[in-house]
């Protein structure tokens, strides 16, 4: 009886022993991101982020409704959402410096198409815009399928989302345990900075070629692979809502990188909707990049959002604008 009763006891020290040291650690990580990050110290993780609908909150950048200039909703992913770096010089930004417009911006790191439908659906009709731009990107196709995602480290967002499966929204995580990501990060800074260490260890040893993840079987030429027919399907059912959410509103879309097979896909998609897609924007836009000696191969700095937004412009100028001038 006493063995079993100093068992319990060492059990109980041991026990004891790792929640303090636990919870000195977590003291140290929020005494650290608040002196670095500027992130409050009692602050969640994930504080100001979630959303019930779109899974995060993208950012809002809105003109007024009342005006009696033509009105464009500008809809995207992390190359719409607005750069502290960039302000006042992104795409957008130059499309409204060269022409006479009302914009609205809504843009969402990491967005998928689910996530710009569901941004559309909830504000065009308190917009009423007279235009709306899509900006798509070739990492839509891995957002937009539960089965893709799970397998990717270069384009996981290691955050629940929503996914569009049998015509029914459905709220999943793509990988890895949910407790962990959506129950414990957000209330434990310590935990939040090992996941996003392993999570930008996994992406780096993927984009060096270290580590196998799903892109490297669709971009070698499996696009037979079924997962991503079914996602190509996806996507293309889901800009059929875009479009049929917008009605009579017309919608131009471009995407930021022209990539195989990702580019094609998306000119066939937009051909069967009918919708404008602007295909030489990705190569305005990463020659600007090129040309300006700038080294990122992930985001445009401003010579890339230039280039894009000069020609959006004079796109909307061209086709739009003809009868307000």
């Amino acid at each position: 009886m006493p063995k079993k009763k100093n068992i319990l006891i060492n059990s109980g020290l041991i026990f004891i022993s790792v929640i303090f040291l636990f919870l000195c650690l977590e003291l140290c990580a929020r005494a650290y991101y608040q002196l670095q990050g500027k992130v409050p110290f009692f602050a969640l993780t994930t504080s100001g982020a979630q959303d019930a609908l779109l899974g995060w909150k993208g950012q809002e950048t809105w003109g007024d409704a009342r005006s009696g200039k033509i009105k464009v909703f500008f809809v995207g992913d992390s190359f719409t959402y607005r750069d502290k770096d960039l302000k006042g010089r992104m795409y957008y930004d130059v499309v409204g410096q060269n022409i006479d417009i009302e914009p609205f911006v809504y843009g969402g790191g990491g967005y998928s198409t689910l996530q710009e439908y569901l941004a559309i659906d909830k504000y065009i009709d308190e917009i009423k815009p007279d235009l709306v731009v899509l900006q798509v990107c070739s990492n839509d196709f891995i957002n937009n399928s539960w089965d893709l995602e799970r397998r990717s480290y270069m384009h996981n967002n290691y955050t629940v989302r929503p996914y569009y499966e049998g015509g029914k929204i459905k709220y999943r995580f793509p990988r890895g345990p949910v407790f962990l990501r959506q129950y414990l990060i957000p209330y434990s800074r310590l935990a939040y900075f090992f996941a996003v260490k392993i999570d930008r260890k996994l992406a780096d040893l993927a984009g060096k070629g270290r580590l196998k993840t799903i892109e490297n079987y669709i971009e070698t030429g499996d696009t037979e692979l079924k997962e991503f027919k079914r996602s190509a399907d996806t996507t293309e059912e889901l800009i059929g809502m875009i479009r049929k959410r917008c009605g009579k509103t017309p919608i131009i879309a471009f995407s930021t990188f022209d990539d195989e097979p990702y580019s094609s896909r998306f000119k066939l998609i937009f051909r069967r909707l009918d919708i404008d897609f602007l295909t030489d924007i990705p190569k305005l836009a990463w020659d600007a990049e090129r040309r300006g000696k700038v080294r990122n191969n992930d985001h445009w700095s401003e010579k890339g959002h230039a280039a894009c937004g000069t020609y959006l412009a004079e796109y909307i100028r061209t086709n739009f604008l003809k009868d307000r001038q």
